[in-house]
């Protein structure tokens, strides 16, 4: 089941950045007047950079102490948020094209969407690690782990 969820999570990829790139979701003011196809290509680089920062933090801050089997646990419960997610805003994007929102409207509601969804992941992610280690020490993986990449994903976003 868990390669099943891991090639779901891989084929929820392309619909997520074409969401994300329809709404403007990732826009940092630099790139806002480029043109629609452009713009996808450039969320599909930064969505697949934010991925592949995930991935090296997992291995770069692997614990030493915690069950190998409970960390990976925990790293892969992402993908199953992703998949969560996408078919969230999926959803929420039909929904908002059908009754002809605003597409602000739209947008701060995948946000929220987005939002609401990290932070149950993250919950469930410091559960994990909370089984096999003290809270401090999950909260610091945490860091490591989620904080980071996110952190780099939001800064970009304000800075750029």
């Amino acid at each position: 089941l868990s390669r099943d969820r891991d090639i779901i999570a891989i084929s929820m990829f392309i619909p997520f950045c074409l969401i994300a790139a329809k709404n403007r979701l990732y826009d940092p003011g630099d790139i806002s007047e480029v043109g629609d196809s452009l713009y996808l290509v450039i969320t599909i680089g930064v969505m697949l950079v934010y991925f592949l920062l995930r991935i090296f933090t997992q291995y770069l801050f692997r614990p030493q102490k915690m069950n190998i089997r409970t960390y990976r646990t925990g790293c892969k419960a992402s993908y199953t948020f992703f998949i969560l997610l996408t078919l969230l805003l999926l959803l929420a994007n039909g929904l908002a094209s059908f009754l002809h929102l605003d597409p602000a409207v739209a947008k701060s509601a995948m946000l929220w969407i987005s939002a609401v969804t990290y932070t149950l992941f993250i919950l469930r992610k410091t559960q994990f690690f909370n089984s096999s280690c003290a809270v401090f020490t999950s909260i610091l993986y945490l860091c490591a782990l989620e904080f980071i990449p996110t952190g780099i994903l939001v800064v970009s976003a304000l800075i750029f």
